[in-house]
């Protein structure tokens, strides 16, 4: 750091002999020669660069929902989480955004200016997944959309991916993120998504899940096989199917006993 500005802090790269400007972090202590890194994010009419010390909601490429604080002739503006608000070009816009809104964007380079901008046309940038996106790779998703036959979903920022609806046991809403298994690469490079690890491998996973809760509650956990499939999603997080394997695999090992109604936790040696 140089110097405190009416206008902010002055900062010198350390590479080079460019200077930018930052808005300063009154949670921090500032005084010349400290070294700081700021996310740098705009150049301002005059030619100099701006950054913060705070955490962007997204950084560059990727996509996140971010909330609508004004719209006029030009465009949107998004809270991002930094001091100025990003902006969306109206022709990037897509739909009629209005004030409150969580609107889904990619963050890109603005070609005519240099800084960052917003696109709601978040598509344009989606690619192929290739052969290493192979069954049994987890990848990080967020939920876009409904679709008829599910949810659309993007994985990894760049990917194309649907989630159907006979994998799903409690609706998902737009902007949720997640973890997710692909279940098959299609041709086209999109993917075919789990919300579950696919195999056997899933079992023991669950089995360990399923075990912990039974101990943090008490060692009495209300959940059989006449428990609906819904109320067994919304306290474990997983299909029957996948209760019902995980429960007979602790079955086996000597760990649970089951009922219609209820999963006895036997604290037995070496539990």
């Amino acid at each position: 750091m140089q110097r405190i500005d009416p206008e902010g802090l002055l900062l010198q790269a350390m590479a080079g002999k460019e200077e930018l400007m930052a808005e300063p972090d009154l949670s921090q202590i500032f005084m010349a020669g400290k070294i700081c890194r700021p996310f740098v994010y705009r150049k301002d009419s005059t030619g100099r660069w701006w950054g913060s010390f705070r955490k962007p909601a997204l950084l560059l490429g990727e996509v996140e929902f971010l909330q609508v604080l004004s719209v006029n002739r030009t465009g949107a503006f998004l809270d991002w989480n930094l001091e100025k608000p990003l902006f969306c070009p109206f022709s990037r816009i897509i739909g009629s955004p209005r004030t409150g809104m969580l609107v889904p964007v990619r963050l890109l380079e603005d070609d005519r200016a240099e800084g960052l901008i917003a696109s709601m046309q978040w598509k344009l940038d989606v690619r192929a997944a290739g052969d290493d996106y192979e069954k049994g790779r987890e990848v990080d998703i967020l939920v876009m959309e409904s679709h008829e036959l599910g949810y659309l979903v993007l994985a990894d920022h760049v990917y194309q991916g649907m989630v159907y609806a006979n994998q799903v046991f409690q609706p998902l809403r737009p902007g949720q993120r997640m973890k997710a298994w692909v279940n098959f690469l299609r041709p086209d490079g999109k993917l075919d998504l789990l919300l579950r690890r696919p195999g056997y491998r899933e079992v023991p996973d669950s089995a360990q899940e399923l075990l912990k809760k039974i101990r943090e509650a008490g060692g009495r956990l209300p959940l059989g096989d006449k428990t609906p499939a819904d109320e067994i999603y919304r306290q474990l997080g997983m299909s029957k199917k996948v209760f019902k394997q995980a429960l007979g695999f602790l079955y086996r090992q000597g760990q649970v006993v089951p009922s219609d109604f209820q999963v006895l936790f036997l604290n037995q040696e070496g539990d």
